[in-house]
């Protein structure tokens, strides 16, 4: 007869890297992290109050039944001792950790550039605004690990993500701020603070020009289709009067798909004078419903790619407060990936009060046409942009 079989049993640690170090501690004194735990579980089976009295201020939170839990940061604190964030959330226990490493964004006119930061972190299951990336703490002087911080955390780090708010407006008026402060006093010696090379190798400088940015996409055709037109910050006036002089009565704005063939024709032409160049980014193998992330790839590209042609503004035609956000996340992770130019402001735009964003839409446009066979209008508009594509 066979014996009896025993359900299987494991052990998950909540941050495996606290197994691994309690390893390493237990293997520098001649002890094995098996004997330990059972060790601990004849400890307990003896002295059960004194073994959970000992050990209540190390214990776990209640997990949420169905979510795993994730040590995360969700507070921030600067160096002149204030929190931000949500400092106050209820998470029992959690742990004031400083960051590994002074905080160095790309954008150096961030508020928070060079500080020593303090995160607070707990246990949070994945319910609670987690976002993909993750910040470096020290636990003790020599242990260095990783941590995913919140939505809040981004939010402080890198600006809250929403234009016009005025939890946006106070960061931008502290980043500006800096960067008044910054260039005081400075020339653009290579080493001062007024002059530094970019993650490309270019000044970190003004050069005056702006992107404006619009999408055309093809849903049947898989087709998504991203388009900027660079204008001189010292022509954009002009731009926007040769714009508003194209309407046809009572239009309020350049829209291509609600354009006749003759007015397309009419406004390409005019448009060829005014938009001598930009990039075009065009993505194919859109899945249905796939649009998110279609726009993400191909704004990825097309930021490095205006950051390589020393663009200091973006102004991207708004979708919605949702789609806006989506964007700025991108941005964001750019940002901390050093993939775009530290000077790079990127925002938002209303068609109905920003003419020069008419222009993108018109690119778009005829760039969708031109690759879906069509390509009359974007010939019409010259040779001034370079068309990268890509498999989405």
């Amino acid at each position: 007869m066979n014996p009896p079989s025993r359900a299987a049993r494991s052990f998950r640690p909540a941050d495996p890297r606290e197994y691994d170090y309690a390893a390493a501690q237990l293997a520098a004194r001649d002890r094995a992290i098996g004997d330990f735990l059972n060790a601990a579980l004849r400890w307990f089976n003896q002295e059960p109050d004194t073994a959970l009295a000992t050990l209540a201020p190390v214990w776990p939170p209640p997990r949420v039944a169905g979510r795993r839990a994730i040590v995360a940061a969700y507070a921030v604190q600067d160096e002149d001792g204030d929190w931000r964030g949500e400092p106050g959330l209820p998470v029992e226990p959690h742990w004031d950790y400083p960051m590994a490493h002074p905080f160095e964004p790309a954008d150096r006119y961030n508020p928070l550039y060079g500080q020593r930061l303090t995160l607070r972190c707990g246990q949070l299951n994945d319910s609670q605004r987690l976002t993909p990336y993750a910040a470096r703490v020290l636990t003790d002087r020599t242990r260095e690990i990783a941590v995913r911080i919140t939505s809040a955390v981004q939010d402080v780090l890198f600006g809250p993500p929403i234009t016009g708010t005025p939890e946006r407006q106070e960061w931008e008026d502290k980043r500006e701020r800096r960067r008044q402060e910054m260039r005081v006093g400075q020339d653009l010696t290579p080493g001062r603070l007024g002059y530094s090379p970019d993650s490309q190798g270019q000044a970190a400088v003004n050069t005056g020009l702006s992107a404006y940015v619009d999408e055309s996409l093809r849903v049947s055709d898989s087709l998504y289709v991203l388009a900027a037109v660079l204008v001189a910050d010292r022509h954009a006036d002009e731009r926007r009067s040769a714009l508003r002089g194209l309407l046809a009565s009572k239009q309020l704005r350049l829209h291509w798909r609600d354009e006749s063939a003759t007015r397309r024709e009419q406004i390409a032409k005019a448009a060829a004078d005014l938009c001598q160049s930009g990039v075009i980014v065009c993505g194919t193998g859109m899945t249905a419903g796939g649009q998110a992330r279609a726009r993400a790839k191909c704004l990825q590209r097309l930021l490095w790619e205006l950051s390589a042609r020393g663009v200091d503004r973006v102004v991207l035609e708004s979708a919605g407060p949702h789609a806006d956000l989506a964007d700025l996340r991108i941005i964001d992770a750019l940002r901390v990936q050093n993939a775009v130019r530290a000077v790079l402001r990127v925002e938002h735009g209303d068609p109905l009060k920003e003419p020069l964003l008419w222009l993108p839409d018109v690119a778009a446009g005829a760039a969708a046409m031109a690759e879906t066979g069509t390509p009359r209008f974007l010939q019409l508009l010259g040779d001034g942009f370079a068309i990268e594509r890509l498999q989405i």
